[in-house]
């Protein structure tokens, strides 16, 4: 299941969730030179790959949400960078944020993480925590008068 583990990157020994973040950053860097709607078409894309391998790796190992899986954590982070510039704060911002979302899981992500299965219910917990940190990104690069 090389799609599902991020090409072996969530065999990592400790924190594989966090390795597949990190693994995401060289993709938002060269997703981010892309038209949004480009990036957006990509990640739609991948979201569904990314559900399909979940999916397929939750029946092959009978287990929901087994750590190994990060490819969900991989495309929760380029959900974060929807419309952002790429730099190395915004891509520290962008980790840092969508951890965040990932790891304490409010409200509604905690009900999807509890109510969704199958390869989806991996993946789109992910995918809503990445929107809540991308919103509190764009939100923040306002509030700062960030360009872009």
């Amino acid at each position: 299941m090389m799609g599902a583990t991020v090409f072996g990157v969530g065999f990592a020994p400790v924190a594989p969730g966090t390795f597949g973040t990190l693994a995401a950053l060289p993709i938002f860097w060269a997703m981010s030179k892309l038209p949004v709607a480009a990036y957006v078409g990509v990640l739609v894309v991948l979201i569904g790959l990314a559900s399909w391998v979940s999916d397929l790796a939750e029946h092959l190992y009978d287990d929901h949400d087994l750590g190994h899986i990060v490819v969900d954590e991989f495309v929760g982070l380029l959900t974060t960078c929807v419309a952002i510039p790429f730099s190395w704060k915004s891509a520290i911002a962008a980790f840092v944020l969508f951890r965040f979302f990932d790891i304490v899981k409010p409200q509604p992500i905690r009900w999807i993480d509890d109510h969704v299965r199958g390869g989806l219910g991996v993946v789109l917990d992910d995918v809503a925590a990445g929107v809540a940190a991308c919103i509190v990104m764009h939100i923040a690069g306002y509030v700062l008068k960030v360009k872009a």
